[in-house]
């Protein structure tokens, strides 16, 4: 196990600035905006007309880049001041983005456009990591414990020795006392892209995380 491994996430993307200065940041993103993205009017609308919130959107489309379908993004402020992207979407219906190609487009939306206007109008800015490694999902407790237990390698069954059992219970009972939420299926994810295993086994320890954490938050209820 090789705790530097790593799998991609989805970025966020978020700045501050004052909602009632929306039409003069409207204004520099849209002189910015340039080919292969452009302005999407009929997407703000359709953003607005479906949305239950009262929002603030800027949408832009862009055209295919390097094999990833033509999509839309939005910039979203649903308070006085913060702004996100809060996903981005392929313009045909039925079809997605991977995690790669989810990254790719708000990389070239960031470089292109977003990052000269903020830096003009001296806004910072946040964008979140793009890798996250098994240690950026627990606490050092919570490691050792799945050390512990990932050091008989791969499963051959869905049964486990009583032993090994008992492992993967004290790794259960660690992430149930650490602070942060633990992402199960970020988990699954990491053990099928990080360490090969196949889907099967990485889905039934999984599952078998998810039970126990919540049969002890049940408990603890």
């Amino acid at each position: 196990m090789n705790p530097n491994s790593s799998i991609e996430i989805f970025q966020d993307v978020s700045f501050e600035y004052p909602r009632e200065h929306a039409p003069y940041l409207r204004k520099c993103l849209t002189s910015a905006t340039i080919p292969p993205w452009r302005i999407d009017s009929a997407r703000e609308e359709e953003v607005k007309r479906i949305s239950s919130d009262d929002v603030e959107v800027l949408a832009f489309a862009r055209e295919s880049l390097n094999g990833i379908p033509p999509s839309y993004l939005s910039l979203w402020n649903t308070d006085t001041v913060r702004w996100t992207v809060p996903n981005v979407v392929p313009i045909e219906f039925g079809t997605r983005l991977t995690v790669h190609q989810y990254n790719e487009l708000i990389s070239d939306f960031l470089g292109l456009i977003l990052q000269p206007v903020l830096n003009s109008l001296k806004i910072s800015y946040c964008v979140s990591s793009r890798t996250l490694t098994l240690t950026d999902m627990m606490s050092d407790q919570a490691y050792r414990a799945l050390n512990s237990f990932l050091g008989i390698g791969q499963p051959c069954s869905d049964v486990l020795h009583p032993s090994d059992e008992k492992r993967l219970c004290e790794f259960i009972w660690q992430i149930h006392e650490q602070e942060e939420r633990f992402d199960v299926d970020l988990f699954c994810r990491w053990l099928t892209e990080a360490e090969n295993w196949p889907l099967t086994y990485a889905s039934v320890v999984a599952s078998r995380i998810d039970e126990g954490l919540t049969l002890l938050s049940v408990r603890q209820s």
